[in-house]
């Protein structure tokens, strides 16, 4: 599996248009050479949501935690709407 190149992010947003909702992912690295993954998510509508952020050492366990949301947004109904440096659907990354 290719590793993504540092200076660039990888971006996912997901939609479920029928509930109003969204959910969106970033992954970086962090000053300290870590990969953070960064989830937020919320109603498209209120503006209200939550934020939380996830810190891996190895990329290979941040792409594991990345695909694993990527299969539960789909099954809970949302469908991705835009995307930056990952294609889930290929597993490849830039």
């Amino acid at each position: 599996m290719a590793k993504p190149n540092p200076a660039g992010a990888v971006w996912l947003r997901w939609e479920n248009s029928a509930k109003g909702r969204y959910y969106e992912v970033r992954l970086q690295v962090d000053l300290l050479g870590d990969w953070v993954l960064t989830k937020t998510w919320g109603s498209q509508y209120s503006g209200l949501g939550r934020l939380s952020h996830e810190a891996w050492s190895l990329i290979e366990e941040a792409l594991k935690s990345l695909e694993k949301v990527h299969q539960q947004r789909l099954k809970h109904g949302y469908r991705l709407v835009q995307q930056q440096g990952y294609d889930p659907t290929q597993a490849s990354l830039f």
